[in-house]
């Protein structure tokens, strides 16, 4: 085969990304050393969002539709100087693939006990558990702050990486609240939703993804204080 045949079967003119399993969150484009060809179509599908890197930097992003990639649509990595040899030669970059549907039922729960505070015990231990729903909204932060540049990302790491997080959001906004032992023990049905529009700010602005819903299920205390806040309450 002549070399110039070589190099254009060689060249990506068409990029797209299927999920190989249904839990995948984010992939990054197996590219295997090819470069992409000018004027190539990215198809990004409903519920998709594509998010270029170049060198480090993160680049240009592009939302469901098909997309044909030049000078003009890569503003972002037209600055980042993507075309050493000038506009309109083959590219490369990374590329990532993200989820953005719902994550449902991610759980949650502390392993080790939180130390909470009330007028009558100022430090009792307690242990909680849950659930929330999540959606990728800012990709950038998510995957600076959650997925990394791993080949794949999928929900059961995503669960495993946040739960701490979500559960220090939880802590915060309780605090911030000031919701007591009483009051945790005896709202627990409605505790999620009233702590909601914090932990999903937080969650929004560190780590990229949104937090529609939330449910605390569990709360753990001591038997001694347990008896003592269902005697008060009864």
């Amino acid at each position: 085969m002549p070399f110039g045949r070589f190099f254009h079967h060689e060249l990506i003119r068409e990029l797209r990304m299927d999920w190989a399993r249904p839990d995948l969150l984010s992939v990054r484009y197996p590219f295997k050393d090819r470069k992409i060809a000018p004027g190539a179509i990215l198809h990004v599908r409903p519920e998709q969002i594509a998010q270029s890197v170049y060198r480090g930097e993160y680049g240009d992003q592009f939302g469901p539709g098909q997309h044909v990639l030049t000078r003009e649509t890569l503003p972002i990595l037209n600055r980042l100087s993507i075309w050493p040899y000038g506009a309109g030669q083959p590219f490369q970059l990374d590329l990532y693939f993200l989820n953005t549907g719902l994550i449902p039922n991610v759980p949650f729960r502390t392993y080790q006990a939180i130390f909470w505070g009330n007028i009558v015990h100022e430090r009792v231990p307690i242990r909680f558990a849950g659930d929330f729903d999540a959606q990728i909204v800012h990709p950038r932060r998510f995957l600076t702050e959650v997925a990394g540049a791993d080949q794949a990302f999928h929900a059961g790491e995503f669960s495993d990486s946040v739960r701490l997080r979500m559960v220090n959001l939880i802590i915060k906004a309780a605090r911030d609240a000031q919701i007591g032992l009483d009051r945790w023990r005896r709202e627990m049905a409605n505790l999620g939703a009233i702590l909601l529009p914090e932990v999903a700010e937080a969650a929004r602005a560190e780590y990229g993804f949104d937090v529609p819903r939330l449910r605390l299920t569990e709360l753990t205390l001591p038997p001694e204080i347990e008896t003592k806040l269902f005697a008060a309450g009864s």
